[in-house]
């Protein structure tokens, strides 16, 4: 029924000759014919879908500010990661069962290390875990090495923000991911300002990093303290399967 009739409106009404419904009843109101109840409907829950997209996107884009992923990540997920090998299938299983258990208790949740050359996929997988963990309203934050190193330098000539401040709002988090450990993020003081939020997060909360490294290059670049605590608690995965990149881009090439 009409709103307005169920609300106990009189409307005069008559019937119409819709081209897509058939018969169907037409309502005056507001001193004009309103056309067919179906299609008017139609109308408005096309409008409602498309608040509804729309209102979706946005929290999404919230959701990506809050924890920080660049927008090359923004729509990247566990299903977006399309295994091609056996390798890839078992390591995509095993951060599927970190997300469902693993991170039930970010206190004995393992830390993660991937390691690998560039194109092989690292910041997708790990940014794909950091978004559960974020889903699940837990803390979680993206931030590359360098973006570490430089938000601490920055305080030492800043007074309305300090040093102690920046590095307890990273060691909060519930999962922190380090991406692109070892690009950029050298010169002075950079491992000793990585290596303090390492100390600061062990046995608190997981870390994930991505590097370009070997593993024993990661060791000299974090030193000795810092590696030894992450390997303690470790899901050591080597990204060394090729170019992840290449492969899935290589399916959506057009070659004449």
């Amino acid at each position: 029924m009409n709103d307005f009739a169920s609300a106990g409106f009189a409307l005069k009404s008559r019937e119409m000759e819709c081209p897509t419904h058939g018969t169907q009843t037409e309502f005056f109101a507001g001193g004009v014919w309103r056309g067919c109840v179906a299609c008017n409907q139609a109308i408005i829950e096309a409008a409602d879908k498309a608040r509804q997209a729309q209102d979706s996107v946005e929290r999404a884009i919230a959701f990506d500010k809050r924890i920080g992923l660049p927008n090359a990540f923004a729509q990247q997920t566990i299903a977006t990661f399309i295994p091609s090998n056996q390798k890839q299938a078992a390591v995509l299983a095993r951060l599927t069962d970190y997300v469902a258990n693993d991170l039930r208790d970010p206190h004995t949740a393992k830390n993660i290390i991937l390691l690998g050359p560039t194109g092989g996929g690292k910041t997708h997988l790990a940014t794909a875990v950091l978004r559960e963990q974020a889903a699940a309203y837990r803390l979680a934050r993206y931030i590359t090495s360098a973006q570490v190193v430089a938000s601490i330098r920055d305080t030492w000539s800043k007074k309305d923000v300090s040093e102690s401040g920046v590095f307890h709002e990273l060691a909060c988090e519930d999962l922190l991911l380090i991406d692109e450990v070892g690009q950029r993020d050298s010169g002075e003081n950079a491992q000793e300002i990585l290596s303090q939020l390492i100390d600061m997060r062990y046995k608190r909360a997981p870390t994930i990093i991505t590097t370009n490294l070997t593993q024993e290059q990661l060791k000299k670049h974090l030193g000795d303290r810092a590696f030894d605590r992450l390997a303690e608690n470790l899901i050591l995965i080597n990204c060394d399967w090729g170019s992840y990149r290449q492969a899935q881009a290589a399916k959506n090439r057009e070659v004449f």
